[in-house]
């Protein structure tokens, strides 16, 4: 182990507007600390103790002035946690305390892997989202794929619901719309 290792291991990090006191960051491994998978308060506050002793994680994110979280996950109904009811963008708002945008799969019945596939995917009701975002899970919805069929896809959801929807189809990708 040589000098400059440790050196460069603990100089200073940025990245915009992220500045982290080293390069030291920590994988999330409380799992067996989270009865049914669940973090609870003790969790929360052993990262805490960890950031608060320059190991870089969420909590530096938001010293350095990030404004809200853009948490993509390819199905965003899907709980973090076996156990919550959170996603990933409800726990990255429950820990930090900002704005975040669920990401995945919005009015789709499959994740973008599917498309990659070159499968296609049918319209899928919105109410597990607007519930999840009533209850505060979220702030923002962001949508990929149903755009991109469908430009109006606000306006389809407001006068029609879902039903108004375009399907999806992988071989709408070749041209704009």
């Amino acid at each position: 182990m040589t000098s400059r290792g440790i050196d460069l291991l603990l100089e200073a990090f940025g990245c915009g507007s992220l500045q982290l006191k080293n390069r030291v960051v920590m994988a999330p491994m409380t799992r067996c600390f989270s009865p049914g998978g669940v973090p609870g308060p003790d969790v929360a506050a052993y990262y805490r103790r960890r950031a608060e002793h320059d190991v870089g994680l969420l909590l530096p994110l938001v010293d350095a002035g990030v404004d809200i979280f853009d948490c993509s996950q390819r199905r965003y109904w899907e709980a973090e946690f076996e156990g919550s009811p959170l996603n990933l963008a409800g726990w990255t708002k429950k820990l930090s305390g900002r704005p975040t945008i669920t990401v995945g799969s919005v009015s789709l019945s499959n994740d973008t892997l599917s498309m990659l596939e070159g499968q296609g995917s049918e319209r899928e009701g919105i109410e597990r989202l607007l519930f999840m975002m009533q209850r505060g899970d979220f702030d923002l919805v962001a949508v990929g794929r149903g755009l991109i069929v469908d430009p109006d896809w606000i306006a389809c959801i407001r006068t029609g619901g879902v039903a108004a929807l375009t399907r999806f189809s992988a071989s709408i990708l070749s041209s704009l719309h």
